[in-house]
């Protein structure tokens, strides 16, 4: 294996990030020579819709000219006070709130709005955890945990419908 077949596997498995809203001169410098093969954003990253998608337009672009393979373009954007894009997209109601409507369709539609503002945005991969359980739930005598169940899937198989 040649050294730069191994920066490129090596790169492949890398996710990382940086401060500001345009692609700082040293990032640039880290996809050409390290072969960085993924891009993870923050709050700090964004300023606007557009701003955002021409941003993640530029890293794609980067990335591809020095790897030949599309990027992942990732976000935690779960939803509630966990959002990056609340300034810019729609507000959400966190994921206690969903869950306590006890309707997976409620799940669903959410992770479908979240969807469609990533993908329109450029990112192609939430890191969104797919339930967070807190332990006093478990307390009660109740169908919670399979309303996580139902309420997991549901954010899954949205998010999976608007490819994101």
């Amino acid at each position: 294996m040649t050294d730069s077949q191994l920066r490129l596997l090596i790169g492949q498995r890398l996710a990382v990030g940086f401060d500001g809203t345009a692609i700082p001169d040293e990032f640039a410098q880290l996809v050409r020579d390290c072969k960085v093969g993924n891009v993870i954003l923050f709050r700090r990253n964004i300023e606007s819709f557009e701003q955002i998608r021409e941003l993640n337009g530029q890293l794609r672009e980067l990335v591809i000219a020095q790897t030949g393979l599309e990027p992942y373009l990732m976000l935690d954007e779960e939803c509630g006070s966990v959002s990056r894009l609340c300034q810019i997209g729609t507000t959400t109601p966190c994921a206690m709130a969903i869950g306590a409507t006890g309707k997976v369709d409620n799940a669903y539609e959410v992770a479908r709005i979240i969807g469609q503002e990533l993908r329109s945005t450029g990112f192609n991969l939430n890191l969104f955890p797919l339930n967070v359980i807190h332990a006093s739930i478990f307390t009660r005598k109740s169908i919670i945990p399979f309303l996580l169940l139902q309420t997991g899937l549901g954010l899954c198989m949205s998010s999976e419908a608007v490819s994101c």
